[in-house]
């Protein structure tokens, strides 16, 4: 009993790998301020099983009043087209950095370090399950700096958002390198809800709604 318990869970161990790596990056002004997203990076890594997260704030040497925060995912290795990915993950914006890592010390996994400007900035690690039952981590860089003036805004976000004329706004989800879950036969989600949203705006369009 004792060996058929230490072979689940070698077996297990073995079976976590880094499946796919998405990121998504928006476009930034000179001053965060002037950059109407909440999110600035969203870093999201799949996972055949739980990895375990371990993570390391400090303040950053090289420029002060920065903070240094690592973030390590366990995991036994990777698909080739998360590599590529890794690559494109690397950023050195004016308000923050980023650099991710495959180490195989201490032990074999995905190193991720971030260093930004608490002042403007704030930073979010969570982990989820995918619709793909994937386990997911993801780590966000906040604007901290267009978040405080949405809070300090008198009129309600929604009341600002009101045009003249009301707009419907669909949002299809997905889109690009990011295909969503993958159902029979290699349907891709964001080709459904992509299909699905362009239907229902020709409907609203007909009917003579504005859409934004």
């Amino acid at each position: 009993m004792k060996k058929i318990l230490i072979l689940f869970l070698v077996m297990n161990v073995q079976a976590n790998r880094l499946e796919k790596v998405y990121i998504h990056r928006v476009p930034q002004a000179e001053q965060l301020h002037e950059t109407p997203h909440i999110e600035l990076e969203k870093l999201v890594f799949y996972f055949d099983e739980k990895p375990t997260v371990h993570s390391i704030v400090h303040n950053d040497q090289e420029n002060k009043g920065w903070r240094h925060e690592t973030y390590f995912f366990s995991f036994n290795g990777m698909h080739n087209r998360c590599k590529n990915k890794l690559s494109e993950m690397q950023q050195n914006a004016k308000h923050y950095r980023i650099a991710c890592t495959e180490v195989d010390q201490p032990r074999k996994g995905l190193r991720v370090e971030l260093c930004y400007d608490p002042n403007n900035i704030a930073c979010a690690c969570d982990t989820f399950d995918s619709i793909t039952q994937h386990k997911g981590v993801v780590v966000r860089l906040i604007n901290k700096s267009f978040l405080n003036q949405i809070g300090s805004i008198e009129k309600p976000l929604l009341q600002l958002a009101y045009n003249q004329k009301p707009h419907i706004v669909i949002d299809c989800g997905h889109g690009g390198s990011d295909p969503g879950a993958i159902g029979m036969f290699g349907i891709a989600e964001k080709d459904v809800t992509l299909k699905v949203g362009t239907t229902l705006a020709d409907l609203l369009k007909k009917k003579a709604f504005l859409l934004l």
